[in-house]
């Protein structure tokens, strides 16, 4: 008798564990001529871990990357460096994701520290030509303007669009409340843009359930153990 009341006890513990961290799918498409941060596309999600995945267009998305001018100039397989100012054109794979709950940040398997303010940019007569690189995954914790947020790219354009596609940033972000989540490109001239990026975004299962199933399982096989001898 007592065997069986140990077995329904654990079973029912599982069960609240799987309730409590309900799971979350969904596919985000952001229009390059309509989603930057004045008119970011919106997803509600519960507090939790999230991985957010670049797709094309043959998973499922509506795009594949997203070019600010509808121009290409760049010719060179694996890319082309971006610098401030311009000085080649072609398909980018960068995106932002905004609340003010963001608690940590990780860009394709790197822990992003979070920074009070977005990097700078150099100035107009500046004869320099910084890489963009300098100015990418990046976190913002804290900015008078701004709630939180991450930008995710890898600071080269592309000649076509599923290269870019094929070398976009992954994340996994946590949030500490429940939120509206903005997702959007890093732009603000939308009229020449064409594509755009669409992300694939899942929960993610919090370590301590998969700790507690564990200790439940391993309670249950002691016990059958025990009944044996």
């Amino acid at each position: 008798m007592r065997k069986g009341i140990f077995i329904i006890t654990v079973t029912t513990g599982i069960l609240l564990v799987g309730l409590s961290q309900p799971s979350y799918s969904a596919i985000v498409n952001i229009y390059s001529r309509l989603n930057n941060a004045g008119e970011p596309f919106e997803v509600f999600l519960e507090a939790g871990s999230y991985q957010i995945v670049p797709i094309g267009i043959t998973e499922g998305g509506l795009y594949n990357a997203w070019n600010p001018w509808n121009v290409t100039t760049c010719d060179k397989i694996g890319g082309c460096e971006r610098t401030y100012y311009t000085t080649v054109k072609g398909w980018f794979n960068g995106y932002e994701v905004k609340s003010p709950y963001l608690d940590s940040v990780i860009i394709n398997g790197a822990i992003i520290d979070p920074i009070e303010a977005a990097p700078l940019l150099p100035p107009a007569n500046e004869l320099t030509l910084p890489p963009i690189a300098a100015f990418l995954n990046f976190f913002v914790s804290s900015d008078t303007d701004y709630d939180k947020y991450f930008h995710a790219e890898d600071g080269l354009c592309y000649s076509t669009d599923s290269d870019a596609l094929a070398n976009a940033q992954s994340v996994v972000f946590t949030l500490s409340q429940a939120d509206s989540v903005k997702f959007y490109i890093w732009d603000t001239n939308l009229i020449d843009n064409s594509g755009g990026i669409s992300l694939s975004v899942q929960s993610v299962p919090i370590p301590g359930a998969a700790l507690l199933l564990g200790s439940g399982l391993i309670g249950l096989l002691s016990l059958r153990r025990k009944f044996k001898r």
